[in-house]
């Protein structure tokens, strides 16, 4: 490590966000396939637990990031205890919140799906055909925004990525203005300020 990244490394517990990083480790979720994910089997020594958080950023609070190991009923040496196992490489460097103009989002084909196979939500929220550029855009807009927030919360992780469910107030347009659905939406953490969708809509929040 660097000073600067030794100095994040010391203040990770203090700061509102962290970005683990395993400096001896190339590999990262981009590296592998959406579908298969990474190996359960690990790659190169490396395991997919600390290989699917590699370079991703986490709220630094319970349920906001990869849950770590649990050391309280085995004796292990502190040297040896590390995030996610023992002997665990993966650090942690302590950062502020992300701005929602640093967040990159994968959207895929989610909003072709959506016009193709759940057209009656969009045009239950009051919109038509001539909306879709708003639509998408106040979709993107505001998913950034929650994420940053910090609202969200951690759905499960495995060997696919970390899955977090962003909690959105989506505002109804036309007929339905000054109405908001407050709904779920589900991604997985990708490196370097990046979520991808794996699910538009989620189902209702409460």
């Amino acid at each position: 490590m660097n000073n600067d990244e030794l100095f994040r490394n010391n203040l990770a517990n203090l700061t509102a966000w962290f970005k683990v990083v395993d400096f001896n480790n190339p590999f990262t979720l981009e590296d592998f396939s959406y579908e298969s994910g990474v190996p359960e089997s690990g790659v190169g020594g490396h395991c997919w637990k600390c290989i699917t958080v590699n370079q991703c950023y986490f709220k630094n609070e319970p349920n906001k990031k990869p849950e770590e190991f649990d050391y309280s009923t085995m004796f292990i040496p502190k040297f040896a205890q590390g995030i996610y196992h023992p002997n665990c490489e993966c650090k942690k460097l302590g950062y502020a919140a992300p701005l929602p103009e640093e967040i990159k989002i994968i959207m895929g084909k989610k909003f072709t799906d959506l016009y193709n196979r759940k057209i009656g939500l969009f045009y239950g929220w009051g919109y038509n055909d001539n909306d879709k550029t708003q639509f998408e855009k106040t979709y993107l807009d505001l998913v950034k925004k929650e994420y940053c927030n910090s609202n969200y919360y951690v759905r499960e992780h495995t060997n696919i990525g970390c899955n977090i469910n962003i909690v959105i107030n989506f505002p109804g347009k036309n007929e339905k203005l000054g109405k908001f659905y407050k709904i779920k939406t589900g991604f997985i953490v990708f490196p370097n300020k990046k979520i991808r969708c794996i699910t538009f809509f989620g189902g209702r929040a409460k």
